[in-house]
């Protein structure tokens, strides 16, 4: 791989000879996201957009779906909505994006029931992976239904692998569920687990729900 710097002055320069050449934008996308520039990343994505030939409605989903989550990392909500409605009218089977916009509407406890009702199609779909049943868990705890979150739950521990990535959230997650279903005990084995796994965002705020249940006496 070249230096990034050289990437992007490659790009360019093809691009000033072949300006529909879609994988140079695609790239200097890429290299703009690595570079934590996420404005001038989606700028190269809207541009890849108007240059897919022949059309193609998935790739078009996808790219719409990568320049949402960009929004989402801007914390730019309206914006990634916006761009996830965009990515689904083209595939409305593209599964990254359903769960993606289902869990960002759990985080922000927006329009639960359709979050609901996306997670549930990406489960059904694939039934045996851990982020996308902790999704549909944690809109169902949100909702209020705790067993069936804790079901849902124990499903997606029962299918982390030992490289899946999330597996803190995982934990964290199951720990609150576990408050809701008043089994503090198994809520506190949870969380602790959760502070051990090397992906642990907050611990601090984990660390705040022990010490909470170990004060009752948990």
């Amino acid at each position: 791989w070249l230096p990034k710097d050289q990437m992007l002055q490659r790009c360019d320069e093809a691009l000033s000879q072949h300006p529909d050449l879609q994988p140079a934008y695609l790239i200097k996308a890429w290299v703009y996201v690595q570079t934590e520039q996420n404005d001038k990343a989606i700028e190269q994505y809207r541009l890849a957009i108007d240059h897919v030939t022949p059309p193609d409605a998935n790739q078009i989903s996808t790219l719409w779906g990568n320049i949402g989550d960009l929004y989402h990392l801007d914390k730019k909500d309206d914006e990634a909505y916006e761009c996830y409605e965009k990515s689904l009218k083209y595939n409305q089977n593209n599964y990254m994006v359903l769960n993606n916009y289902a869990y960002y509407l759990s985080e922000a406890q927006r329009d639960l029931s359709r979050a609901e009702s996306m997670a549930l199609k990406v489960i059904q779909k694939y039934p045996d992976n851990p982020t996308y049943l902790d999704t549909y868990a944690w809109i169902l705890y949100l909702e209020g239904s705790y067993v069936l979150a804790d079901f849902y739950q124990q499903k997606a521990i029962d299918c982390v692998g030992t490289e899946d990535e999330g597996q803190s959230t995982l934990y964290d997650h199951f720990g609150d569920i576990k408050v809701k279903n008043n089994d503090i005990k198994a809520a506190v084995e949870l969380w602790k687990k959760a502070l051990q796994c090397t992906d642990c965002k907050d611990p601090e705020a984990i660390k705040k729900k022990i010490s909470s249940a170990e004060t009752l006496g948990f």
